[in-house]
């Protein structure tokens, strides 16, 4: 598979579950126009949207939404859809019945995950104010050259 990234993955995540924007929407008690506008790429998804989006999938790995490590899946879902089960994503609410100890598992990945892209976030904002004080600096050098 082609290289993704974290918002590509959201939404292969999502249309693999056959869940609308709609239902999304519904779901985490956002506007129906908000959510068609990230998983439609018009706006870029939020951190906290993607750990709500991880939040009603718990099969869904949190590692491969966020870094595309792994399987789109913990384990347990491929040996429910091996046993002839409804897999989550042909269940009527996916994110119903989930064993406690792969909710418990998740959520320490989505907070640890969660730290790493507040850290990511910082550093962004640091390299931001950085790009700005060379391009000031840039400037002044030019202004000195030109008033050489």
């Amino acid at each position: 598979m082609a290289e993704t990234n974290v918002y590509q993955r959201v939404r292969i995540l999502v249309k693999h579950k056959k869940i609308t924007s709609n239902e999304i929407a519904a779901e985490l008690k956002i506007t129906q126009q908000t959510a068609w506008n990230y998983l439609n790429d018009k706006t870029r998804m939020s951190g906290e949207f993607i750990e709500r989006v991880l939040g009603l999938f718990p099969d869904a790995s949190a590692e491969w939404v966020m870094r595309g490590e792994g399987r789109m899946y913990h384990a347990e879902h491929y040996a429910t859809a091996e046993a002839g089960e409804a897999a989550p994503a042909e269940a009527a609410r996916p994110f119903a019945g989930q064993p406690s100890g792969v909710v418990a598992a998740q959520e320490q990945t989505i907070a640890a995950l969660r730290d790493t892209v507040a850290a990511k976030d910082e550093l962004i904002a640091e390299l931001k104010k950085r790009c700005a004080t060379l391009e000031a600096e840039k400037r002044q050098e030019k202004e000195r050259q030109h008033n050489r």
